[in-house]
């Protein structure tokens, strides 16, 4: 009986595991994967001849020409202040889907002092100095795409369009990603692994259990990555799909795992040896 117990906590733990994993990683897997992914292709459309992308869509897009490299924006969605940008309006928009009053979006100010802010480092990836004229250049490109109000009416459009059962999917997204939602489940991971530790009746055997279940859970998470890129490619129309943070959190319990397995193995032998 005991050990059935233990292999069903052990199966919890995994699970748990994987939980935190993905709520740790979902938002950069979007971000990264798909938003960056979308913005890259729309900008270099033209260079790989997507035919899911019209030319108009390319013109209209609110960005000065010296912004409009395909690589130069890479390297720019790469800068950790263009992600807080990208974050912080992935949680706007969900909030203003979920609830009833709309938010005040200002993206374009964000956008201009983003400029104004990192004028060296625009000319190290772009190498063309940020004159005044061209930020003031930029900023009216911007204030005339009306971004703003662009992504004001989608919202209100998508909300008077979307099912009860999508709104509770985007519910459910700000409630994974929350960060009550990963101290709730780290409590149930020590939680199991203190169960354990009672049944064994053994302060340091269960760390045998924790580490299985580490690999267990690195390897899954490492499958998990390999699966959905290949799921992603294939249903939308990107030329590839980040899943590079679940490789590193696979590899990384993966090995800690394995850490600790061996930790365990040397600390159990000496403890065998002196009787206890």
């Amino acid at each position: 009986m005991k050990k059935i117990i233990k292999v069903f906590l052990s199966f919890i733990i995994v699970l748990l595991m994987l939980f935190l994993t993905i709520s740790f990683n979902l938002n950069k897997v979007i971000v990264d994967g798909v938003i960056k992914e979308i913005i890259i292709t729309k900008i270099s459309a033209k260079k790989v001849n997507n035919p899911n992308i019209s030319e108009e869509v390319i013109n209209t897009l609110p960005l000065p020409d010296y912004l409009k490299d395909s690589e130069d924006i890479n390297k720019l969605l790469e800068d950790e202040r263009v992600q807080e940008i990208i974050n912080k309006y992935i949680d706007i928009t969900l909030d203003n889907l979920t609830s009833e009053e709309i938010k005040n979006i200002d993206i374009e100010s964000d956008i201009i002092n983003y400029i104004n802010e990192n004028k060296e480092l625009i000319k190290e990836i772009t190498g063309k100095e940020v004159t005044p004229e061209m930020i003031e250049d930029t900023k009216k490109v911007i204030e005339e795409s009306n971004l703003n109000e662009t992504i004001e009416e989608t919202i209100v459009s998508t909300k008077e369009s979307i099912s009860t059962e999508e709104k509770i999917v985007l519910k459910g997204y700000k409630e994974i990603i929350s960060t009550k939602t990963r101290i709730i489940t780290i409590s149930l991971i020590v939680l199991c692994l203190l169960l354990i530790a009672l049944i064994d009746k053994s302060f340091y055997k269960w760390i045998k259990t924790g580490s299985i279940c580490t690999i267990i859970s690195g390897i899954l998470v490492l499958l998990m990555g390999f699966i959905l890129k290949i799921i992603v490619t294939s249903i939308l129309p990107l030329p590839s799909f980040n899943v590079s943070y679940l490789y590193k959190s696979g590899l990384i319990q993966l090995i800690i795992g394995i850490v600790i397995l061996i930790i365990y193995i040397i600390l159990n032998k000496i403890l065998v040896k002196k009787g206890e």
